[in-house]
């Protein structure tokens, strides 16, 4: 199960590296208007949960993996949670 969190917490924080590079490749009036698309804000919302509370307050570029990993480990275990709990018990 451990494996398993640290690999959704990798998830994240690759997903979120590739948003950092993304917006650091582009030029700034190309990224405001690629990033104001509907397709590439519905994918921002639900790659990187981070988006919702970075509109309101100011982050540091360099927190966004980090902070992303952490919520993609937290997303993780509770699938694992819930992954042990539907199994069937076998009976002895």
């Amino acid at each position: 199960m451990k494996h398993r969190i640290a690999i959704w917490a990798a998830l994240g924080f690759l997903i979120a590296c590739c948003w950092v590079a993304y917006t650091f490749l582009l030029p700034p009036d190309q990224l405001l208007v690629s990033l104001r698309k509907p397709v590439v804000q519905a994918f921002e919302f639900v790659s990187l949960p981070l988006a919702f509370a970075v509109r309101r307050f100011p982050i540091h570029f360099w927190w966004v993996p980090l902070i992303n990993a952490v919520t993609y480990g937290a997303i993780g275990l509770m699938f694992e949670l819930l992954r042990r709990s539907s199994r069937p018990r076998l009976a002895a």
